[in-house]
């Protein structure tokens, strides 16, 4: 618990490195796996026209072009990223995830804080290096949101035959590094159904 009260503050890139740590019974004891994985995943909204103007750059194209709706207010806002409610253009219900503005301004300096909280927690007991040399070469990839929409596609061809699994279809030509635009679909999402 003492753990978890010291990352939640310390902003996206060290919450992300707690719910981590909560998923990895190999290295640390279920009782702390427990109590980190109750770290909150949310963050302050970022104005739509901040999200409107990164999908500007992202795709190089006029966000009033690519929309004819785009909620003001997130349905989502986590430690790294939000998702929007949109509508295209040509009509479809679209959602429209979204990197948090600047993350790889303070991501390079946030992962190399973490070696802090490893040699404190080394002091404890805790063998953690590896785990963070995993946590540091994976959550570069996990800002790319190419790889998400890639999962995406793969999850819709293994899920074709089920009636249970439904994926979104990733809507390519407005898809990049920085922001991942796929068709809403109803239901819950896994998290949620699990609960």
């Amino acid at each position: 618990e003492r753990l978890r009260g010291a990352l939640q503050p310390l902003g996206p890139v060290f919450v992300s490195f707690g719910l981590y740590l909560a998923t990895r019974a190999d290295a640390v004891p279920a009782a702390d796996c427990l109590a980190l994985a109750e770290l909150v995943d949310r963050d302050a909204a970022q104005p739509a026209a901040v999200v409107l103007a990164d999908i500007a750059q992202a795709t190089g194209r006029d966000p009033a072009k690519l929309f004819s709706e785009f909620s003001e207010n997130p349905c989502e806002a986590r430690a790294l990223w939000q998702i929007h409610e949109a509508r295209l253009v040509t009509g479809e219900a679209v959602t429209v995830q979204v990197k948090r503005p600047g993350i790889e301004r303070w991501l390079a300096s946030d992962l190399e804080l973490l070696g802090l909280v490893n040699d404190a927690l080394a002091g404890e007991g805790w063998e953690l290096a590896d785990v963070l040399s995993d946590f540091r070469r994976d959550l570069p990839g996990r800002l790319d949101l190419t790889r998400a929409a890639d999962a995406l596609d793969l999850l819709g061809t293994d899920a074709a035959e089920s009636p249970y699994v439904a994926a979104p279809k990733v809507v390519r030509d407005l898809t990049s590094p920085g922001a991942l635009v796929c068709e809403a679909i109803p239901g819950l999402a896994p998290a949620d159904a699990i609960r």
